[in-house]
């Protein structure tokens, strides 16, 4: 079941149940009252027709008193069930007896001899029936009217009313109100009283009546209030239930549907509300249809620019290349392949196709010396690889000047300032006489060289006769800060081993550490690494740097040159 159609049968079914409790109750009440007035109303009016209908009793009594006996009793009981008029009063219908009692409680009429249709009771019968309840024969000489109730129990002392009633008489049995009207002045020889019985059971029974008929009165309202609910509950949920198909619709992809506005209450306005949120998603939906189109066109056109742009990116990609390629053969031939001397062995690794580091070796043309050359290009890449090219050149071309090693970097110096776009050049140059032992050298801002005397001993060179690396001030601005390139002379040891070297070397850090190769081992591995030739000392020490490392790929440029002292 629909969950509306759940909430209004449970709004129903309370307001049914309320509305049941409250009549019910409310019924009882009335009933408790009503049964309360209709006491006090029998008694008033019982206690009113038996004072006002005595006088004419005693007038009836009267006028019979000389008849037969016979005769007295059909005129008696014609005449006295006129005078009760049972029928057109309705109260008298609760007056059950009614009795003549004379001198000294004898019983001179009794009503139920009418039922019985019998007169033994009458005055000249032989027997006689005397009264012998001591509180009635009591009343019965009281100046005043008495009222007394009583339980009869007693079927054959009960009368029962024949106009009204035709029920079995031991359902009448019970509570009994009776009303004694004292005996008036002397009427002839006679003195008489009248006492009446009023009957409760028959109060109980029209009390039950009315139960009877304000259940009936209820149940139809019940009835309609029902039938009024149901009414008006589908009233209310029909719209309902058709705006949920409407949107169950609409959710559906039926966006031009619209709610059906059959009325002016909260619903019907819910509906136009609905129908003009469904009028904005409407244009909205239609906007966003027409942007999605020109976005797809717009995608479209974009994709196909960034599609030609790709393929000329991917042409300018693989022209570059080649172009480093090129690069890269032609910086290959700028450094040496093969050592001059056996002595002297080196390594060299770029971290890209190409790199910032330089070295190179000069043969003099006595034989008897030859020049080492080691420079590092700050920077890496293309850019660093034609500083390099530049520092090739030039050395090239400086003829003579290559045997002295400081005029050679002022020589550089004054070629490559303003020409490096901001990249600076250290360098270290120095010259080895293998007869002598003797080493020329400068230092433009260059890592130190370090001299291994032994496996136990090393040294490096003196850190005061470094200079500011290349292409950073004039030559002029050097001398003013008397940093001016100079040459500096070292006597070697023999069986001692030379080793230059680039920053590449020492600032190799382990992966995921913020160590370095310097701190750690560089030392180590230079003492350990002594007993070896050139050539193997630098296999094994670029075997242990990569095993530092983790790997082999570096983030710097490698170049180191170790030269035996023979």
């Amino acid at each position: 079941m629909d969950k509306i159609r759940k909430v209004s049968t449970k709004l129903i079914f309370f307001s049914l149940s309320l509305i049941f409790f409250i009549t019910f109750f409310l019924a009882l009440i009335a009933i408790s009252e009503q049964r309360k007035m209709l006491y006090e109303n029998i008694e008033n009016e019982s206690y009113a027709i038996a004072k006002s209908s005595t006088i004419s009793i005693y007038q009836l009594y009267a006028d019979t008193i000389g008849l037969s006996a016979s005769r007295f009793f059909d005129i008696f009981k014609e005449k006295f069930e006129k005078l009760l008029q049972y029928k057109d009063n309705v109260k008298m219908k609760f007056i059950v007896r009614v009795m003549i009692i004379g001198k000294n409680g004898v019983v001179i009429f009794d009503s139920l001899d009418i039922e019985k249709a019998d007169s033994y009771n009458y005055p000249s019968k032989k027997t006689f029936l005397f009264v012998e309840d001591p509180i009635l024969l009591e009343n019965l000489n009281t100046p005043k009217i008495s009222l007394r109730k009583k339980i009869n129990q007693s079927q054959d002392n009960l009368f029962i009313n024949p106009n009204f009633y035709s029920e079995n008489p031991k359902k009448l049995l019970g509570e009994i109100l009776e009303i004694t009207v004292p005996k008036p002045e002397v009427m002839g020889e006679h003195f008489v009283s009248v006492c009446y019985w009023v009957s409760y059971s028959s109060v109980e029974k029209a009390t039950l009546k009315t139960i009877l008929f304000s259940a009936s009165v209820f149940i139809v309202f019940a009835l309609f209030v029902s039938l009024i609910a149901v009414f008006f509950s589908k009233k209310l949920v029909s719209p309902i239930l058709k705006l949920k198909k409407t949107i169950l619709e609409m959710i559906g992809g039926n966006w031009r549907i619209r709610a059906a506005i059959s009325s002016h209450d909260e619903i019907g306005k819910v509906a136009e509300y609905f129908n003009h949120l469904a009028d904005k998603m409407d244009k909205y939906i239609s906007k966003i249809k027409f942007l999605n189109k020109n976005l797809e066109i717009k995608v479209l056109e974009r994709t196909q620019e960034l599609a030609g742009e790709r393929n000329k990116l991917k042409i300018r990609n693989e022209q570059i290349e080649k172009d480093i390629l090129i690069a890269k053969k032609i910086q290959q031939q700028l450094i040496p392949l093969n050592s001059p001397v056996e002595n002297i062995s080196f390594f060299y690794k770029t971290m890209d196709e190409v790199g910032g580091d330089f070295y190179d070796f000069i043969v003099f043309k006595n034989g008897k010396e030859i020049g080492i050359f080691l420079s590092d290009v700050s920077g890496h890449g293309i850019p660093a690889a034609f500083i390099t090219s530049m520092i090739k050149s030039f050395i090239l071309q400086a003829g003579d000047m290559r045997k002295d090693p400081a005029f050679l970097f002022s020589y550089l110096n004054d070629l490559l300032i303003n020409q490096t776009a901001g990249n600076f050049i250290t360098a270290f140059y120095c010259i080895f006489n293998p007869e002598t032992l003797t080493l020329t050298y400068s230092n433009a801002g260059h890592n130190l060289p370090c001299i291994i005397k032994n496996s136990q001993e090393l040294s490096f060179f003196n850190p005061t006769h470094k200079s500011f690396p290349l292409a950073i001030f004039t030559n002029h601005e050097l001398a003013e800060k008397n940093k001016s390139y100079q040459n500096y002379f070292l006597k070697l040891e023999q069986n001692s081993k030379l080793f230059l070297y680039t920053d590449g070397i020492t600032e190799t850090c382990k992966n995921n550490s913020n160590f370095c190769f310097e701190e750690e081992l560089f030392e180590k591995t230079l003492l350990d690494l002594y007993s070896y030739d050139a050539k193997n000392f630098i296999h094994l020490f670029y075997k242990r740097l990569v095993e530092y490392k983790g790997d082999d790929h570096f983030s710097d440029d490698l170049c180191m040159i170790c030269m035996d002292i023979l």
